[in-house]
């Protein structure tokens, strides 16, 4: 079930370097303060890709 609460926000990216990864988006402020799930999807073939098996697990979930 999806939640309206903003304090269930999370994340969902693609990466292809998880150097890259670590230079922007995981220093990103807001993935800093924690509390925050983050999924990542390594070389994906696209970002719909990734949010749609993001999507696909919550539903099991």
């Amino acid at each position: 079930m999806r939640s309206n609460d903003p304090s269930q926000l999370g994340f969902v990216a693609c990466a292809s370097s998880l150097e890259v990864l670590g230079q922007h988006l995981l220093s990103s402020p807001c993935l800093q303060m924690g509390g925050r799930a983050l999924v990542v999807y390594f070389n994906a073939a696209s970002a719909a890709t990734g949010f749609n098996a993001a999507m696909a697990s919550e539903a099991g979930s």
